[in-house]
């Protein structure tokens, strides 16, 4: 056997390793990239104005999850209270029937803001489905200050 023959033999095997190891590593980054954002269900802002007789605007009907997703999204909050909503207030998810999806309220994060009477206000919010929440749709209510909505959300 001659030693070119070898030589050609390892650098072959080298090329095919290194082309082996950047696949593999092309293929976690996209699924690592790609599996974050199916885990995570984003909705736009309401393009509709919340008003004095519908002072909270959310952007679905029924929010879809997957059982361990977190979804994001906007709502529209209309402050038709006799005082201004201090940055204290922020949107809470209080309930939802029937019972499965744990303590909703400590799976809704947001941030408070200040809204003046009569003004409107943006709100951002995250709501977290345990891994351990039945494959249903419940019936949930959100609550901002004096304020509430109801809606549903479909865990798949």
């Amino acid at each position: 056997m001659k030693r070119g023959a070898i030589s050609l033999t390892i650098s072959s095997v080298v090329i095919i390793l290194f082309a082996i190891a950047m696949l593999w590593f092309g293929l976690a980054f996209i699924r690592g990239t790609f599996g974050e954002a199916a885990e995570k269900v984003t909705f736009p802002v309401p393009d509709i104005k919340a008003t004095a007789d519908e002072p909270i605007i959310l952007p679905f009907e029924t929010l879809n999850v997957k059982k361990g997703g977190q979804a994001e999204f906007s709502l529209n909050f209309y402050n038709n209270e006799n005082e201004t909503i201090q940055s204290s207030v922020k949107p809470v998810i209080t309930e939802c029937v029937p019972a499965g999806l744990g303590n909703t309220s400590a799976a809704t994060e947001s941030l408070g803001q200040m809204v003046d009477v009569g003004s409107t206000a943006t709100y951002k919010a995250l709501f977290t489905i345990p891994d351990t929440a039945p494959s249903q749709k419940y019936a949930c209510n959100i609550n901002i200050g004096k304020a509430d909505k109801q809606f549903f959300v479909q865990v798949q």
